[in-house]
């Protein structure tokens, strides 16, 4: 997305990435003319405001120059003898001129920018590059295969890194390798690539491709690893990027094909090795991932070439490109909106009508006010993955169970280069605060893989240290034993055997009292017979009397009604009894199922109909011998009942009816 623009023809150079506020000189370009044929020279300075949403960028500082440049690069602040606090620029004139400007004193205003020149060149100078380690060292190529090492602090005489390279050529680009300091290559229009040592002020590596149809426009080291650089062509043939491993300097490592015509330049991001700027003359400008050869960005395009592209140091989301229509424009890689911007374009072309009176009568008239049409928001997408400055350098998150997931980008170290990139890890460690809890979990999990719960809930039982953690796994342990139904009832508190004593000592008790004597007279039955008479005139009797307290306990009936079910209401907990009486051991036997004893105890206690429906829950065997028991112990009552009911009864029941 475009954020500013410059209406020059020139070209540029950004502020060291040390410097703050940002600047961006922009110099005259040489053999370049604009719509004015103005043969005036400048060089001027402007500031990069993100916070003005307008694309105007303010000028800081202009100075007037007799020469025109084919090159310049801003040097960070610490070079040459005077104070320069905002570094130093380095121009290549047309005329082989070397031209040092103090930036302080162009922002300033001052008239004293010059701090020095040299014309030692014997051609334009249309190549120059600062060593990265050293500040106050420059490389500059001209014309004659001509290549100077210029000492800031010793501007007049310039070294030579060896002798020319023949055929004489001239050099299109220098670049000073980023990793090892005294490693120099330079770039020939005839597609030759040779890298110097300056230690031994020879080449020691020539580089050319063998369809001999490269024209090398550009050349750039790879930030990170010393042995590879980037080679642009300017041949429409042939409008490629070669990727260069100087380790198998036979072929190149890969090739970046996407122009369809030249490349006029090229720029290597230093803040993420993955970004790899191109300009050509399809009036394309493409951001690359050099290691998958892949077009991750591309940006607007423009009406005419751009001959030079930079990358901004201080913001490295933030680029530069110079375009033969007169224009320099300032992108970002980080997406954004254009319509903001396009309606800047059309405010600033309605203002450049003015609103006279196209008749001649001098009054202003109103603005004109249009309907406008709706359009769709244009978005501009930003790369396709995340650069490497935003990216996070390392990370870390807990996972279930004690995990630690971890990872860091490290940046590999020179000596460990290769050619293809590490790929990225992943650790995943085990972080142990709690060594009791981590060995119970362990504990625990061998147990579940094992099956052996009754060992484990034991072991619990045996280490634990209160009443209420013993019960807890107690009742646990229960769960994985076979006869888990009679084992929860012991722990309740119901055992078999104590209750089946006890249902037999009441029973027996019971029965001493219930059975005859052993030396009772079988003539005293007809004593009982008699009394049996008298008990059913005494019922005949009480008959009566029943009948006519009917109708006054009716009336007590209505009353205790309404006060029982306000009772029932207020009664809302069911107890059941477990106490040790009759009902008492009867519960309790149903608790364990033993129906057997709950039919006997309500037999001894004369609840036939209770013991009728107990057998039958505890199935036909059980009810069959309750039957019988029935019939066996109410045997002897039916006969006495019988005589009872003789000539005597059968006559009194027939006068009754």
């Amino acid at each position: 997305m475009k954020l500013k623009e410059i209406n020059r023809t020139a070209v540029q150079a950004w502020s060291p990435a040390q410097h703050h506020p940002i600047y961006l000189a922009a110099g005259t370009s040489a053999q370049q003319l604009d719509a004015t044929f103005s043969t005036n020279a400048s060089l001027e300075i402007f500031e990069l405001d993100l916070a003005d949403s307008t694309l105007d960028m303010k000028p800081c500082g202009t100075f007037s120059s007799s020469h025109r440049y084919h090159k310049l690069i801003w040097g960070a602040p610490g070079n040459g003898s005077k104070d320069m606090s905002a570094g130093v620029l380095v121009a290549g004139g047309e005329n082989g001129n070397i031209i040092l400007y103090n930036p302080s004193e162009i922002i300033a205003g001052g008239e004293e920018a010059v701090i020095g020149q040299n014309d030692t060149h014997s051609g334009p100078v249309r190549a120059l590059d600062f060593n990265p380690f050293q500040n106050n060292l420059v490389a500059s190529g001209a014309n004659e295969s001509e290549i100077y090492i210029w000492d800031l602090n010793n501007f007049e005489t310039p070294m030579t890194p060896g002798s020319k390279s023949q055929p004489s050529e001239d050099v299109s680009c220098v670049a000073w390798n980023r990793q090892v300091q005294h490693i120099l290559a330079s770039a020939n229009p005839s597609g030759r690539a040779v890298v110097w040592d300056l230690r031994k002020n020879e080449p020691i590596l020539k580089v050319s491709d063998h369809t001999n149809r490269m024209h090398c426009s550009g050349l750039a080291w790879h930030p990170d690893i010393a042995t590879q650089m980037a080679v642009a062509s300017e041949d429409d043939r042939m409008p490629v990027i070669q990727m260069w491993d100087l380790r198998f300097a036979t072929s190149p490592l890969r090739t970046l094909e996407s122009h369809t015509r030249g490349i006029l330049a090229i720029a290597w991001s230093l803040a993420d090795p993955e970004l790899l700027l191109s300009c050509g003359k399809d009036n394309r400008m493409l951001c690359w991932n050099p290691n998958t050869a892949e077009v991750v960005y591309e940006l607007p395009t423009a009406t005419q070439w751009c001959f030079d592209i930079q990358w901004c140091p201080r913001n490295p989301a933030v680029l530069s490109a110079a375009a033969f229509d007169g224009h320099i424009s300032i992108y970002s890689l980080m997406g954004g909106n254009l319509d903001a911007q396009r309606q800047q374009q059309v405010d600033n072309i309605s203002s450049s009508f003015g609103n006279l009176d196209p008749f001649g009568t001098g009054q202003a008239l109103p603005p004109l006010h249009l309907p406008q049409a709706i359009t769709q928001p244009s978005a501009v997408m930003p790369l396709k993955k995340p650069p490497k400055w935003i990216r996070r350098p390392v990370g870390a998150t807990f996972a279930f169970g004690g995990k630690l997931v971890t990872f860091q980008n490290l940046k590999p170290q020179a000596q460990a280069q290769q050619q293809q990139e590490a790929p990225f890890q992943v650790f995943v460690s085990q972080v142990v605060t709690e060594s009791e809890l981590l060995n119970r979990s362990n504990e625990l999990q061998n147990t579940i893989h094992s099956g052996s719960f009754v060992e484990y809930c034991q072991s619990k039982i045996n280490a634990a240290q209160t009443d209420f953690e013993r019960n807890v796994w107690g009742f646990l342990k229960v769960n994985f034993e076979k006869d888990h139904r009679n084992k929860y009832l012991e722990l309740l508190g119901y055992k078999q055997e104590e209750l089946t004593e006890k249902i037999a000592t009441v029973l027996q008790s019971d029965a001493d009292k219930i059975d005859l004597p052993a030396d009772q007279d079988p003539g005293d039955s007809e004593q009982t017979t008699e009394s049996a008479e008298d008990n059913l005139a005494t019922e005949d009797q009480s008959l009566g009397e029943t009948d006519d307290e009917h109708e006054e306990d009716e009336e007590d009936l209505d009353l205790n009604m309404a006060t029982s079910e306000k009772q029932v209401e207020k009664e809302t907990k069911f107890n059941i009894s477990v106490s040790g009486d009759v009902d008492g051991l009867i519960t309790q036997a149903l608790l364990t199922g033993n129906f057997e004893g709950a039919v006997d105890l309500c037999l001894h206690d004369n609840r036939m109909a209770d013991a009728i429906i107990l057998a039958i829950a505890g199935g036909q065997e059980l009810l069959a011998k309750t039957q019988k028991k029935i019939l066996c112990q109410n045997k002897k009552q039916d006969y006495q009942v019988d005589r009872c009911c003789g000539d005597k009864g059968l006559e009194r029941n027939f006068t009754v009816m």
